[in-house]
């Protein structure tokens, strides 16, 4: 994240526990968002393998067509970021532990805009025979390898979230309280 953007992380909660989601709908709406962004992540992988191989046989049209996917990556990310982000409507034990997705979300975005213009510009240079253009083809190549990798570590703090919220959760059901919904447990 850029110095210039302002994110308020945390806002006081509100007494409306019926503007909450429940813990289980919160966990079927991250494994969805999951899905979507490794589903586009494979196409992802795939696009980054043609931009490695094809080096100066790349086609606006299929400059076009990785905007078009790094695009429909985006919808998820965006979709998960704002989930995260609404911290009235969460489940109260998972406002903590929100903080590191939340961030993670936010460069993920970045990665994707910044992808979009390098296509751009790629886009309107990628049949000219220049050695830079060449040079520009496989930056585009390691910035889509970067995002993917993004999508993993997104994926491994997603998990890592639920642990940490299941282990609170059991230390709470060991003092009394109520124990964690079988969707969390799920993800350990």
């Amino acid at each position: 994240m850029d110095g210039n953007t302002n994110i308020q992380l945390f806002r006081p909660r509100k007494n409306q526990a019926d503007s909450q989601i429940t813990p289980d709908a919160f966990c079927e709406q991250v494994q969805q968002y999951l899905t979507d962004i490794t589903k586009e992540q494979n196409s992802l992988l795939n696009a980054h393998s043609l931009l490695r191989t094809s080096i100066g046989d790349i086609w606006e049209d299929q400059c076009e067509g990785f905007i078009a996917l790094v695009r429909a990556i985006s919808h998820p990310v965006h979709k998960f970021c704002l989930l995260i982000s609404n911290t009235e409507a969460l489940p109260e034990i998972n406002v903590p532990f929100s903080y590191s997705l939340l961030i993670k979300l936010h460069f993920m975005n970045k990665q994707v805009n910044d992808l979009i213009q390098l296509l751009a510009d790629f886009s309107t240079v990628c049949r000219s025979p220049l050695a830079q253009t060449d040079n520009q083809q496989l930056k585009v190549a390691d910035q889509m390898k970067k995002l993917s990798q993004s999508c993993d570590e997104l994926r491994y703090r997603v998990h890592a979230y639920f642990n940490q919220i299941d282990q609170d959760n059991f230390a709470a059901a060991s003092m009394g309280s109520e124990a964690s919904s079988p969707k969390m447990a799920a993800w350990s």
